[in-house]
């Protein structure tokens, strides 16, 4: 029927802003700034958190990681998110 593929299409639509206003409205959990939808600067962990990649770097020597084709891939990860939002990164 017409009418009821055009309303999952508006269906569809709605939910496809409704997940783009929520990732343009993200916040960097280190600094608190606004992480873009399409963020080269940021990512977001499987637990929602977005971090922006210049917030999480080394407090010692500085090195921030390096995305691999838009992929940030890091031994341990998680454990050292949490180890930069208590201050100890």
């Amino acid at each position: 029927c017409a009418s009821a593929e055009r309303a999952a299409a508006r269906a569809a639509e709605a939910e496809r802003a409704s997940a783009e206003e929520a990732a343009s409205a993200a916040t960097c959990a280190a600094c608190g700034g606004t992480c873009g939808a399409n963020s080269e600067d940021a990512f977001q962990l499987l637990d929602g958190r977005v971090l922006h990649v210049s917030c999480f770097k080394c407090s010692k020597c500085g090195a921030t990681p390096v995305a691999n084709g838009g992929t940030l891939q890091m031994p341990l990860l998680r454990s050292k998110v949490e180890a930069l939002l208590r201050g100890e990164y």
